[in-house]
């Protein structure tokens, strides 16, 4: 009997460390689904609600939270807002602009690391591209 509750305890510890990186996993795919979204709808000079010139879309990276936005001379509009699972958190936190050239306001490539259980890292180049 106690060999049954050690292997089901090892079971269920091998199952939640399996959800737990497939989080940061998840987090990572979502985070560069967003920036190429971001690029394509600038490029796209998507303007969306905008009633004043368009000046490009960008993701707002936060600790645990990224949010896609419409930017326009007069306001900002938030457009999509993605919450990372417990657990998960990225660092650094800028808000990377795409203008409609596709090029980015970094000045420097600027690497994401997705935390958790395992760290997934993403790297924005400033001519826009995701990697």
């Amino acid at each position: 009997m106690a060999i049954m509750v050690i292997l089901a305890a090892a079971g269920t510890s091998i199952s939640l460390q399996a959800s737990r990186r497939k989080a940061v996993e998840t987090t990572a795919d979502k985070l560069q689904s967003l920036l190429q979204e971001a690029r394509s709808n600038a490029q796209a000079s998507k303007v969306g609600s905008c009633n004043s010139p368009l000046l490009g879309w960008q993701v707002k990276v936060n600790s645990n939270t990224a949010v896609l936005q419409l930017v326009c001379q007069a306001a900002t509009s938030d457009i999509l807002t993605y919450t990372y699972p417990s657990g998960v958190t990225v660092s650094p936190t800028p808000t990377i602009l795409y203008n409609r050239m596709g090029s980015t306001n970094l000045t420097a490539d600027t690497t994401l690391s997705v935390n958790g259980v395992i760290t997934k890292q993403i790297i924005i180049t400033t001519s826009g591209d995701v990697k």
